[in-house]
């Protein structure tokens, strides 16, 4: 249940976003073409001027009173809301043309521009009373649109100047009948646009903004292709009114752009669109762009001199002119908070920065100490695995050692008790050989060498089996270190060369080369052969190659 409500309601969210978004683009849209047009000015100024030289070539060129008279009338109507006193001028040149012709239709024509121009300079007492001479008795001798629509100005204006509320009502009832009368009576080609334009402000001033509306966009959306630049612009000014009415700002300012718009491109400069957009803003709190517009108003008004609405329109700028000051100010002094809180910001930031530094200096500083004392722990780490390492090869060493002295102390005593026992029967022989046998017989026993060959056989027999339990894969280790290692095969198992045994020799430490020959019951240069054919057929030249046989099966 909370879940859904929660998804209802920020669904609601999304939509009124969404669809405020898309007004204010809208929005942003048209004024953004709305300040183009206004760049722009130049151009739509040039092609008033076109069609006014026209007619001016018309009634220049002319022979006929009548055309001339009806061109500036034309000119009258295209200066009216351009160039106030220059539409006077044609007025009055108009007026006394018709008057020569006596066409009362002329007559009346010049009548109605004339009271459209003292409109404009706020005389509308006389205004009124020239309407009010002319004859609408025969609608064919007048324009009745124009006519009801300039009847309906007077009294729309007068109720706007006003301040009692019964004359406002008094003019409101004036401005109602002629509206109705226009409505009514009004009759010919191109005029339904107005009759609904007249109806939706009738609805207007009865309250009923919404069906005014109706009627009004309706208009615009049927009608759109039939209606000329001044007709759009005074459909969709109506339109923006009816929103402002209903409280509807926005709104209000997006049809108020469009009908400046279009008043802008038909070159008008007595509009009303542009000013009410300015109050509109001023109302939203943009008042940059509403000041902007207001001066844009004003000036219009200057250079076309219509002085109706100067005065009401100066005492909008005066109030928007100060409200802009006003919030000049605000945002002068939000800006000069601003700028004094950055300051305070930096000079904070500058404080942490320089302590910032100073941390960070230390840091290094200690990072240098930590590197060194690392780098001399590295150092001792470094000498103390090279000690433990020379610690762990004399221990092998010793272990080795300590195992070669163990086996061959074992054998020395059982040699030297054979040996004991075998020199006690030898003396026991001689003895025996002695009682029984002559003395030179005796002697040739003793100078034999064959017990002596026997028993040295018999010691490198002991050797040899004694020295391959202690290292049983010596042989196959020597001859991975040497280039001819067939020359080191033993000729029988668990038997060693010659050759053999004086490696063993120098793996069981005996280095001295007379020792070595002692034992190999050899000659010295024997030994040194040995050493020489050793270091010549090694495979690696830059090492010891005894020290290499002293180191194998060491762990």
């Amino acid at each position: 249940m909370n879940r859904s409500l929660c998804c209802l309601l920020l669904a609601a969210v999304f939509l009124a976003t969404g669809c405020r978004d898309d007004l204010d683009r809208q929005i942003d849209a048209t004024i953004r073409e709305l300040n183009d047009v206004i760049r722009n000015e130049a151009i739509y100024v040039g092609r008033r001027h076109s069609i006014i030289r026209k007619y001016q070539h018309i009634a220049d060129t002319t022979r006929s009173t009548r055309t001339r008279a009806r061109a500036y009338i034309t000119l009258a109507g295209h200066y009216s809301h351009f160039q106030l006193d220059s539409s006077a001028y044609y007025c009055m040149q108009a007026r006394t043309l018709a008057e020569q012709l006596g066409d009362k239709r002329l007559i009346n024509d010049a009548k109605v521009r004339t009271a459209i121009v003292l409109i404009g300079n706020v005389e509308l007492a006389e205004a009124n009373r020239v309407l009010r001479s002319v004859d609408t008795t025969d609608s064919r001798e007048v324009d009745l649109t124009l006519y009801y629509r300039t009847r309906a100005t007077v009294f729309r204006e007068s109720k706007r100047f006003s301040v009692f509320p019964e004359v406002q009502r008094r003019y409101d009832d004036s401005l109602k009948y002629y509206l109705n009368a226009y409505i009514n009576r009004a009759s010919g080609p191109g005029i339904a646009y107005q009759k609904k334009n007249f109806e939706a402000e009738l609805l207007r001033l009865e309250g009923r903004n919404e069906e005014a509306l109706e009627m009004l966009e309706g208009l615009m959306r049927d009608d759109i292709d039939s209606l000329d630049i001044f007709q759009k612009g005074s459909i969709t000014y109506q339109v923006a009114r009816n929103y402002t009415d209903m409280g509807d700002i926005r709104q209000g300012m997006l049809w108020s752009a469009r009908a400046a718009i279009y008043e802008l491109s038909a070159s008008t400069r007595a509009h009303m669109s542009l000013y009410r957009l300015a109050q509109e803003l001023y109302a939203t709190g943009d008042l940059r762009l509403a000041n902007a517009y207001i001066k844009r108003t004003l000036n219009d008004l200057t250079v076309s001199n219509y002085r109706l609405r100067i005065g009401q329109y100066a005492e909008a700028l005066d109030l928007i002119t100060k409200s802009f000051d006003k919030s000049m100010r605000s945002k002068l002094l939000l800006t000069l908070f601003t700028a004094i809180s950055l300051s305070v910001l930096l000079i904070i930031i500058l404080w942490q920065a320089i302590h910032t530094l100073r941390r960070k200096r230390e840091i290094e500083r200690l990072k240098d100490s930590y590197l060194e004392i690392n780098r001399r722990l590295t150092d001792i780490n470094q000498r103390l695995n090279a000690t433990n390492n020379a610690l762990v090869r004399t221990n092998d060493q010793l272990n080795d050692a300590n195992k070669i002295k163990s086996e061959y102390v074992s054998q020395y005593m059982q040699l030297c008790s054979s040996y004991i026992q075998r020199l006690d029967t030898y003396r026991m022989g001689i003895i025996k050989q002695l009682k029984t046998e002559t003395a030179e017989q005796t002697l040739i026993a003793l100078r034999s060498q064959e017990l002596i060959q026997t028993e040295h056989r018999n010691f490198l027999r002991l050797f040899d089996e004694t020295f391959l339990g202690l290292f049983p894969d010596f042989i196959e280790q020597v001859r991975n270190l040497l280039h001819d290692p067939e020359r080191f095969m033993p000729k029988r198992s668990r038997q060693l060369s010659t050759e053999l045994r004086y490696l063993a020799l120098i793996r069981l430490g005996v280095s001295d080369s007379a020792q070595i020959a002692m034992f190999l019951n050899s000659t010295l240069s024997t030994i040194y052969t040995y050493r020489a054919r050793l270091r010549n057929g090694r495979i690696d030249k830059t090492s010891d190659i005894e020290e290499q046989i002293r180191r194998i099966c060491l762990s």
